[in-house]
This record gives structure tokens, C-alpha cells and sequence, in this order.
């Protein structure tokens, strides 16, 4: 009868713990949404050219087409120099301002 009695209680342990410690699989992203996703955010990014130059309210980009003011970091190191900045044009009222994304400078 003890044999008996320890094998059911064994039994029932067993098939507690196996219905238990089941692992369901992990949730996948899928690559399709993820490069969509980036390639989205990326679309508003534009390259700007310009020379660097200190006004009164900060800095800003002088290009051919118009002076930007620049947004979105410290730019003091770079007054004076011939750059390539890469960001979204934010419109502040009638200004339009470049938000940086990352900065470049030209190549000699």
C-alpha cells in the first residue's frame, strides 16, 4: 500500500511540474516593420551645406539658399567651418530652423 500511495504522489508531482514549466515562445518583430519602421524616420533627414556662423540668439547655417538656425546642440565648435548637417527643417512661425541630426565636415 505505501508503494502504491508513493507512486501516485510521485505521478501527480511529475505531471504537475511538466504541464507547468511550459515555455511558450518568445514574440518575433518582424524585420519588414522594423526597416519600415527606420526608413520612415529617416525620410525627413536632409542634407544641408553650409558655413557656420555665430548669431546673436545662437548659430546658424549659411547655405545658398538661406541662413537656418540651428537646433539641437552646442555648436561653437564648428563656427567658421564648412559643414554638412543632416536633420529636419522645424518651422518656428515663419522660421525655419534645422533640427541636427549629425554634422560633417567637408573633405580636403
Amino acid at each position: 500500500m505505501k508503494h502504491i500511495l508513493a507512486i501516485v504522489i510521485i505521478a501527480g508531482i511529475l505531471t504537475v511540474c511538466t504541464n507547468s514549466l511550459a515555455v511558450s515562445t518568445p514574440p518575433t518583430i518582424s524585420t519588414k516593420d522594423t526597416i519600415a519602421a527606420l526608413a520612415e524616420n529617416q525620410i525627413d533627414n536632409l542634407v544641408f551645406k553650409g558655413v557656420v556662423k555665430k548669431l546673436d540668439t545662437g548659430t546658424a547655417l549659411y547655405t545658398e539658399e538661406a541662413v537656418y538656425p540651428l537646433m539641437g546642440g552646442d555648436f561653437d565648435m564648428i563656427v567658421g567651418k564648412n559643414v554638412h548637417i543632416i536633420g529636419r527643417i522645424i518651422k518656428d512661425g515663419k522660421i525655419e530652423k534645422i533640427s541636427v541630426a549629425r554634422v560633417q565636415f567637408d573633405r580636403k
